[in-house]
């Protein structure tokens, strides 16, 4: 399930400006999990110029609004419904930035891994967070698709959202060839009729029906990569970036060198 982000910065006399918003998702690798999103939403900086994108200033945390869980009846748990919202810091204490970026080209491939620990276990009044993972042993490589095929980009285009403040679907199709990347970067064009807010939504696929593989009920979607925008604001082209550039991050665990000013 998505994740509505709002990416805030606390101003001088202790008022809170959203600086971007956009989705994430939440991930599970190896058992660890993390939420997903574009580099320019923790940042709000343009990912090849650096340039500030609106507020030209490095946002604190992010505002995260997650479904809850459903309450228990009997041995079944009803579907989640609702939201809680949380804050998820985006530095340390000594003011690095705790997110992930990939070892090489950093923010440039505009995807970012942030550690969740014990999210779903925070004392709170209000309902247990479902977290709802998409797994990335059971997302799918670029090989495994090709040019015109449905996608689902799920995330929140204008901030909008549905009942319970659902994620928006949007149908698109894959525009370019997913193994030649674009401009010379590892992603790919989808053709989706997607706005300002969806960055940063998981691009995903149904299980094909003729799969064949072990619990095809449990992980009903199949990810395909992170949407990060489009390719210019008069266009409906917009570029995905796919699961391996994910996992690639999480596996070398490097923090961003971006420092909070």
């Amino acid at each position: 399930m998505s994740v509505q982000i709002s990416a805030v910065r606390t101003l001088p006399g202790g008022t809170d400006k959203c600086v971007i918003g956009g989705t994430g998702f939440v991930v599970d690798h190896g058992g660890e999990m993390y939420l997903v999103t574009n580099g320019h939403i923790v940042t709000g900086r343009h990912r090849t110029t650096d340039h500030y994108l609106g507020l030209p200033a490095l946002p604190h945390y992010l505002k995260a609004t997650f479904p809850i869980a459903g309450v228990p009846l009997g041995e079944e748990e009803l579907a989640p419904i609702g939201t809680r919202t949380e804050n998820l810091s985006l530095y340390d204490d000594d003011d690095r930035a705790l997110w992930l970026v990939h070892p090489q080209f950093g923010r440039k491939f505009d995807v970012i891994a942030l550690p969740l620990k014990d999210l779903d276990k925070r004392e709170s009044t209000q309902p247990r967070i479902a977290l709802s993972p998409y797994p990335i042993a059971h997302s799918l490589p670029v090989s495994d698709f090709e040019p015109t095929r449905d996608v689902s980009v799920v995330g929140f285009p204008f901030g909008l959202s549905a009942g319970a403040r659902s994620a928006i679907w949007v149908r698109g199709s894959v525009a370019s060839e997913p193994w030649a990347g674009f401009e010379g970067d590892p992603c790919f064009l989808i053709d989706a009729r997607t706005r300002e807010g969806q960055s940063g939504s998981p691009c995903i696929v149904p299980w094909p029906s003729d799969e064949g593989t072990a619990e095809p009920e449990a992980f009903p979607w199949r990810l395909v990569g992170v949407y990060s925008g489009r390719t210019d604001s008069a266009s409906d082209l917009g570029r995905v970036w796919p699961v391996s550039v994910v996992s690639t991050i999480i596996d070398a665990r490097r923090r961003d060198d971006v420092r909070l000013v």
